[in-house]
């Protein structure tokens, strides 16, 4: 078991998934001086070529024969996220340190199996939700924690997509199948997630509202939502909501974060956030050097971002700022809750709840 990594020696990682794997894990990991040594696909012979062209060592097309065969201390599970839980429960039980893409799974049961997986392991396991870490998101976390707006009692964010007129030529694939896709889990996950992380736990109630703007892609039409408002109270009094609406080609993410002593406004785009307190306004972060949300390559940073605090908690040093699979399980019980008329059963919230340190 790669519990105790040698300090001079980079953690070997394998990737499970080569879509959002390769364009995002596999520069992220190296950035952050991890070596990646195996690319795993389902199609034959994908991993291996890919693996030739990306200049990797070993590629698979079963994860269970890459674990076997691969000399791993890290895996990184991004496939489909109804496909998620067996092999990231597998790689726990061998006691490798495991990475899960977000959303944690298209089933409540499959991410409650998960999350205990993980806290019977003896290694690191986390949920990649890097959109928590760009910067202005940090100091929006921040700003709260040092009780500038003192209780939080809203959280309100507002995303327009560019998506009409740009999703009709995307590709038909697995995103737009309502079991395991759709852009309430694959986006609205990260952004309660986020919502969570500074605003504290949800109380045992959601809503959603779901929609196709673009009903068609590539000819195919879907069954999963690309719009949506997803609405839950806070445990701690007020509430939160976020939507996430088409437009015309131009994009922008507003967050307004109000306290019983002041307000935070998140603009995304800009890369800043503001402090309002009834008397002045102050600038918390301004800082142009991070690429703008919407931008080809902007998650890479933050996947790196993600990577390096992975590796620190392996190495003894976990930031409360890494997501735990409990963490995963939460935003799951908010994503069913919400859907439960459709798909899901209705699961309450409270019984799991559990702070930051219940498991590495």
């Amino acid at each position: 078991m790669p519990a105790d990594q040698p300090a001079g020696r980079p953690l070997r990682v394998g990737i499970v998934g080569l879509g959002f794997g390769v364009s995002h894990h596999l520069p992220a990991w190296m950035a952050a001086g991890a070596e990646v040594v195996a690319l795993c696909s389902a199609r034959p012979g994908r991993g291996a070529e890919v693996a030739k062209a990306k200049g990797i060592a070993q590629g698979y097309d079963d994860w269970r024969v890459m674990y076997e065969r691969a000399d791993l201390d890290v895996v990184v599970v991004a496939t489909r996220p109804d496909q998620h839980a067996e092999p990231v429960i597998a790689a726990l039980e061998r006691g490798l340190h495991v990475v899960c893409e977000k959303p944690m799974s298209a089933s409540l049961d499959d991410a409650e199996r998960m999350a205990a997986a993980a806290e019977r392991a003896g290694g690191v396991s986390a949920i990649d939700f890097e959109f928590r870490l760009s910067g202005p998101r940090i100091a929006l976390k921040r700003a709260v924690e040092a009780g500038r707006i003192g209780e939080v009692r809203s959280f309100q964010w507002n995303v327009r997509y560019s998506s009409v007129g740009r999703f009709e030529s995307v590709p038909h694939g697995w995103l737009w199948e309502p079991a395991a896709g759709g852009l309430l889990l694959a986006l609205g996950s990260h952004h309660f997630d986020t919502v969570r992380w500074i605003a504290g736990p949800f109380a045992d109630d959601a809503a959603a509202t779901r929609w196709a703007a673009v009903p068609r892609h590539s000819g195919i039409g879907t069954g999963a939502d690309d719009a949506f408002t997803l609405t839950a109270g806070l445990a701690g009094g007020g509430g939160a909501s976020v939507s996430f609406t088409p437009s015309h080609g131009f994009f922008e993410s507003v967050a307004a974060v109000v306290g019983t002593e002041g307000t935070l406004l998140l603009d995304d785009v800009a890369q800043t956030v503001e402090l309002h307190d009834g008397s002045r306004l102050t600038t918390v972060f301004d800082d142009a050097t991070e690429p703008a949300i919407g931008g080809p390559d902007d998650l890479v940073p933050r996947v790196a971002r993600f990577a390096r605090l992975f590796i620190d908690a392996v190495h003894g040093t976990r930031s409360p700022d890494l997501a735990t699979f409990r963490d995963g399980v939460e935003i799951q019980y908010v994503l069913d809750r919400a859907t439960s008329h459709t798909e899901f059963p209705v699961r309450g919230l409270q019984r799991t709840r559990s702070d930051h340190g219940g498991h590495r």
